[in-house]
């Protein structure tokens, strides 16, 4: 029998950040875009949670009341069946609880007897949005909306709106915290306006979100020129386009387009720091493959140019993370020649964070501990395309095998939303 000293916990729960990169990584993101993170993934989401608490605001409740998350997931629901109503469900959350809920007839009271719709409050807008829209001062310090939230709930509730009794989304939220039944012939327009993938901003709501922008470059200059000078996203290959296809060539091509040497200063950590943690993640689960292989006892690189290139990006990395977060796994590596001896300092790792975690460690130095939590079959099918290839390929085809999200992609789409795809220019 094995007894552990770790806390046994869920697969998701040990499997998360097994080598500790989400600290450091979120650090290089706080230095650029610390309103996204990767739950927020639309801005209308942002015009929702304001336009909600507007209406929650009005019948008193806060954001910090006991009972606000509860009557957030009564709107959102509501606003859930506008968007079943317009058949458009892309990028909704909670889609697969809202698809089981009735298009006719529904009211309030009945959507509460359906617990499901009401568990996991946390998952859904507020909890993904409400720390990103205080950081673009939608909120202030306190939860509390400021003018620009005011604006913007009222500029996205008010979305192509008709007129009579049902012409915005506040009008149908007043209706059905009454304990009125949607009406079957809601405003299509309105439903259509109003969904996550279909529904396009109208110019008040535009201007709301240029001047956050304006806000935020005045508030984060050394981040300006990401959104007063992004890569046009054609014609093809584009530098927008690269990001998602190959990222390995994107950074020297994105620096080259800026010229701020703060920002492009950023831009060589996110590389750097991109790079360094591809080759982490390709010995660590190179290893874990190796390891369920019977007799695969000898330590064998996935490339023969793989330790050098390792070591390089390791010291590479060292200074640039200088007086930005404290992290030791460069210094570790940097200093270590051979393949043998970085696989081992990387398990080493690995057992010290999940140890700081007090869950199991996937494997040690001699045999796994944890069967599942890799997918094996990526890195062995990885280490088989390296065959052959020459060492620059080598680091292009690891680095892209583990792109990070520095969110580029995210003001590129918030740009365009507001409709400025070009940049937005103060």
């Amino acid at each position: 029998m094995y007894l552990t000293p770790y806390t046994m916990l869920s697969e998701e729960t040990d499997s998360a950040d097994p080598l500790g990169f989400l600290r450091p990584s979120q650090a290089l993101v706080d230095l650029l875009l610390p309103q996204f993170t990767t739950l927020t993934a639309h801005p209308t989401y942002h015009g929702f949670l304001c336009c909600a608490t507007r209406i929650l605001k009005d019948r008193g409740l806060s954001v910090t009341d006991r009972g606000f998350s509860h009557a957030v997931r009564d709107l959102e629901i509501l606003w859930g069946m506008l968007c079943m109503k317009s058949a458009r469900t892309g990028g909704l959350l909670n889609v697969t609880k809202l698809k089981n809920i009735p298009l006719h007839g529904l009211t309030l009271e009945k959507a509460r007897k359906q617990k499901a719709l009401y568990l996991r409050l946390g998952y859904g807008t507020l909890g993904h949005y409400l720390v990103p829209s205080m950081t673009w001062s939608f909120f202030d310090r306190q939860r509390n909306l400021t003018p620009a939230g005011e604006e913007l709930g009222r500029a996205w509730s008010a979305r192509r709106a008709g007129s009579g009794k049902n012409a915005s989304f506040e009008a149908l939220a007043e209706r059905w915290l009454k304990g009125e039944a949607v009406p079957d012939k809601a405003d299509e327009a309105l439903c259509l306006a109003l969904s996550v993938e279909a529904g396009m901003p109208g110019e008040e709501e535009q201007a709301v979100w240029r001047r956050a922008f304006h806000g935020m470059n005045e508030r984060m200059p050394e981040a300006r020129e990401l959104w007063t000078s992004p890569p046009p996203p054609s014609p093809p290959p584009s530098l927008q386009e690269s990001y998602g296809l190959d990222r390995y060539a994107f950074f020297p091509a994105f620096r080259e387009h800026h010229r701020d040497a703060v920002l492009c200063r950023h831009l060589e950590r996110c590389r750097a720091f991109e790079q360094f943690a591809a080759f982490v993640q390709c010995t660590f689960e190179w290893e874990y493959a190796r390891r369920l292989t019977p007799g695969a006892s000898r330590t064998l690189p996935p490339h023969p140019a793989f330790a050098g290139a390792f070591r390089a990006s390791a010291g590479a990395l060292v200074p640039l993370l200088e007086d930005i977060v404290e992290w030791n796994m460069p210094q570790v590596l940097a200093g270590l020649g051979s393949y043998k001896e970085q696989a081992s300092a990387v398990i080493r790792l690995h057992i010290a964070h999940q140890k700081r975690k007090n869950v199991m460690p996937f494997m040690d130095e001699e045999r796994l501990l944890l069967r599942d939590r890799v997918h094996v079959e990526n890195v062995k099918h990885l280490v088989d395309t390296l065959d052959g290839l020459d060492a620059t390929s080598m680091m292009r085809a690891v680095t892209n095998t583990w792109p990070r999200n520095w969110f580029f992609n995210r003001v590129w789409q918030w740009l365009a939303w507001a409709g400025v795809p070009d940049g937005c220019n103060d």
